[in-house]
Order: C-alpha cells, then structure tokens, then sequence
C-alpha cells in the first residue's frame, strides 16, 4: 500500500522488550511439581501472555526472595530490554525482594487505589551504564 501511495521511506520503531520477573520462594513453574507452601506462577504466565498479545517480546525470569538475585537477573538483561517489570515483592512487609533490592536506587514506592495490587513501585534504575525504562 505505502509502494502504491509513491511511499518509498517510512519511520519505524521496534517492538518494545520486556523483563517480566516473577518473585518469590513459594512461586513454581506451571507444570513443576509443588513443594510444602507452593504455589505454581500463574500470574506470570497470566502478564506475559498479556503483553505478548500487544505485540510486546517479552523476556521472563522468576526469582526467589533474594535481592542480589533480583539484581543479578535485571543486569543479565539489561542491554537487551526496555523496561523492567515485576510481581511480587513490593508489598509493606519487613522484608519484600524488590523494594529491597531497587528502594534508594532511583525507585520509588507506594500505593495506588486499587485492590489487590495497590503496593506499587515505579522509577528508573542505572544497570552498566544504561537506564531502565530506556527512553526510545
């Protein structure tokens, strides 16, 4: 169609990437048997087939309550995605992975009213010199 308009150049964009990581001890993959207290990822599944719908390449990862683990996931992907995006781990507990690990880094926490999900975090964080959410 743009051929036959007398079109010959158009601007594009990429499709955007996405890290979506789950977090959590008690999280399984779909189909892994479930230990004591586990629970399989359905919200991950749920998100990344959400976003793969919208045309988003999406990149997932699932990680226990470790916050140098977080991190290490979120490096590892750093030059190949956008924007990172996480479940879990934000809530107001004594201890919740992504705050830990992202809270005095350039994000910032709170809530929004809606429930469940109102514990939310949002901001941008400095991984090997390139900043998440990348501006395009």
């Amino acid at each position: 169609m743009l051929a036959a308009s007398g079109i010959d150049a158009v601007e594009v964009r990429s499709r955007p990437r996405r890290l979506l990581v789950s977090t959590g001890e008690e999280l399984a993959a779909p189909g892994a048997p479930l230990g004591p207290g586990q629970i399989h990822d359905a919200n991950g599944v749920a998100l990344a087939a959400a976003l793969a719908e919208v045309g988003v390449i999406v990149t997932t990862a699932r990680v226990t309550d470790d916050a140098a683990a977080l991190v290490a996931v979120v490096a590892r992907h750093a030059a190949e995605v956008d924007l990172v995006l996480t479940s879990g781990g934000v809530s107001a507990g004594a201890y919740e992975v992504v705050r830990d690990a992202f809270e005095g880094s350039g994000v910032t926490f709170g809530s929004v009213a809606m429930q469940p999900g109102g514990p939310q975090g949002w901001g941008t964080v400095r991984v090997h010199d390139r900043e998440l959410p990348r501006a395009r």
